[in-house]
């Protein structure tokens, strides 16, 4: 993709499509979640298909996580 391609995209897809394109580079990467007052370490690529990219809220019942699905 070329730099006039990346520009006409939307900020979204252009970041959906950067994020499939570079697959590789998340395995063995984590990010930090904390629950409870416990700290844990949760890939960023999960099961070779969902790149976590950013957190988008939490709550009493959980938290949630922009995901792109490979």
């Amino acid at each position: 993709m070329n730099d006039e391609e990346f520009n006409e995209q939307s900020s979204d897809e252009g970041k959906k499509i950067f994020l499939l394109r570079n697959k590789e580079a998340f395995k063995g990467t984590f990010f930090e979640y904390e629950f409870d007052g416990i700290s844990y370490k949760l890939p960023k690529l999960l099961n070779d298909r969902y790149i976590f990219s950013n957190k988008i809220g939490s709550g009493s019942f959980g938290t949630v996580y922009e995901v792109y699905d490979t």
